[in-house]
């Protein structure tokens, strides 16, 4: 008799303005059949998790990396943003199957406003097409950034913070986290 499966479909990945990181993600779970007749059972969990500790440099740095194509999706030009860095992506949502390379990608970016001090929202964008044709001329280099930043986030739900201490605990356990890609 077979074994059951599980894959890991990330969703969303999402910066509070005080700071928590807040992760969406499905996991598919395939039960074979109890007959060879039936076909597989197939059971969708959704998950939420929370996350107090600071992520990973690595993972912050994709983040940058994928400013410029927000930038790019949001017709903004030069003028419009002269300082960048008062410019941060906050929020990265995949729609559709990033294993079958079917689906769509939209970001919020905040501003930092020195008059005020406080954080604008910025979008989100539009869905963009990752995969195949799409109205973005450069989502494959948007798309590979995308899912280097989805493999940090899988990382840091098993361990990789900013602040690495040994014997750390993961979010999610390694055998919760079988099967990520």
């Amino acid at each position: 008799m077979s074994k059951s499966t599980a894959d890991h479909q990330f969703r969303k990945f999402e910066i509070s303005e005080d700071s928590k990181v807040k992760i969406n993600f499905l996991e598919i779970i395939t039960q074979p059949p109890s007959h060879p007749e039936n076909d597989n059972r197939v059971s969708i969990r959704k998950h939420s998790v929370e996350v107090e500790e600071v992520p990973h440099p690595d993972l912050i740095d994709k983040l940058k990396k994928l400013k410029s194509h927000v930038f790019a999706i949001n017709e903004m030009t030069l003028e419009d943003n002269k300082d960048k860095s008062d410019y941060q992506v906050v929020m990265v949502q995949v729609d559709g199957d990033v294993l079958m390379k079917k689906s769509r990608v939209k970001f919020l970016m905040r501003k930092q406003v020195e008059r005020t001090g406080k954080s604008v929202p910025i979008g989100p964008t539009g869905q963009v097409t990752m995969y195949g044709e799409s109205d973005y001329h450069d989502h494959e280099k948007m798309s590979k950034i995308v899912e280097a930043f989805i493999e940090e986030v899988w990382l840091l739900l098993g361990g990789k913070y900013a602040e690495q201490s040994e014997g750390q605990l993961p979010i999610f356990s390694p055998l919760q986290l079988e099967g990520i890609a």
